[in-house]
């Protein structure tokens, strides 16, 4: 394998991640991303949760319900307000785009 990723399998990927630690969150390149959350206690069986947020065509923040234990559908901009205390979220990105170490760690392709 020389690496190389066709358009089709690109677009419905997640190419990097980042955990989300603090609030508000948001990519500094403005790019839109997807979330995954899992509660911190193993015994917590939450399904969903409301969490506040921009979407991609959104003018103003508001609720937002997204699914645990999977990767959302929703194009976010941007997580205003969650609950990082009680659960783990992680946003990821599926269009490649460069961003800085602060956002995703690691070493970047």
């Amino acid at each position: 394998m020389d690496g190389y990723v066709n358009h089709f399998s690109k677009s419905s990927r997640i190419l990097a991640h980042v955990k989300v630690d603090k609030l508000p969150f948001k990519f500094s390149s403005g790019q839109h991303f997807t979330l995954y959350a899992r509660p911190k206690d193993p015994e917590d069986e939450t399904i969903d949760l409301l969490v506040n947020c921009k979407l991609h065509q959104d003018k103003v923040a508001s609720e937002f319900p997204i699914t645990l234990y999977s990767w959302s559908p929703g194009m976010f901009i941007e997580l205003i307000d969650a609950d990082i205390e009680n659960f783990d979220f992680y946003a990821g990105l599926q269009n490649e785009v460069e961003v800085n170490d602060e956002e995703v760690p690691g070493e970047m392709p």
